[in-house]
């Protein structure tokens, strides 16, 4: 009986499961995981994840992508961080997890952050202070952020903005010369409004 390598494995598996044979592939993946196949070990964690070709085990699949993502397996975090902001948003390890990935400028994790965010503002909590940086120049960042504080409080939004400003967030400039200009929540100041709008023209 021929052998084959970790490599061989998993390109079998993936075969398979192109061929919709996720039985054979999930076979293929354990085999080239039990030798140390990164993307198998990934791959067979989607497999347990989502029930493809073995008993849906979520725990099992978890941590079998854990240790993908563990050994560098750049998607495996992506998938990881999409499972914990969309199924489990109160997990403190998915938390813990995707403030690190923020954290360290993984734009993929931020992207998907701040789509949920986008859909779902009270998401923000727990992430907003790894947000803020980023929101600085990032105006979807900072729109999920304005828009989780206006559903609370239309005065926090303002203590929002103005904190942004203090970060020289021109866009949060912007808005907060805006509400001043025309009165919206403020009181009109005409003069504080053009404070903060003079010089946004700039490129500087």
């Amino acid at each position: 009986m021929a052998e084959y390598t970790a490599e061989e494995l998993f390109a079998q598996g993936l075969k398979a499961a192109e061929q919709n044979d996720f039985t054979t592939a999930a076979g293929c993946y354990q085999q080239a995981a039990d030798l140390g196949h990164t993307e198998a070990i990934f791959e067979l964690g989607i497999c347990y994840l989502f029930g493809d070709g073995v008993a849906e085990d979520r725990e099992k699949g978890l941590a079998l992508i854990t240790r993908a993502k563990d050994a560098g397996n750049t998607t495996a975090l992506a998938m990881l961080a999409k499972y914990y902001l969309t199924e489990a948003p109160e997990n403190m390890a998915g938390i813990a997890l995707v403030r690190d990935a923020v954290s360290n400028g993984n734009a993929t994790v931020l992207d998907l952050l701040k789509q949920v965010c986008k859909a779902v503002p009270d998401r923000v909590k727990g992430y907003e202070d790894v947000l803020i940086p980023v929101a600085v120049t990032d105006d979807d960042a900072l729109f999920a952020l304005l828009q989780f504080h206006m559903q609370r409080d239309e005065m926090a939004a303002i203590h929002f903005l103005e904190k942004m400003v203090d970060l020289n967030c021109r866009t949060a400039r912007y808005h907060l010369g805006m509400c001043y200009m025309e009165g919206v929540i403020v009181e009109k100041d005409e003069e504080k409004a053009l404070a903060l709008l003079r010089g946004l023209g700039d490129n500087a």
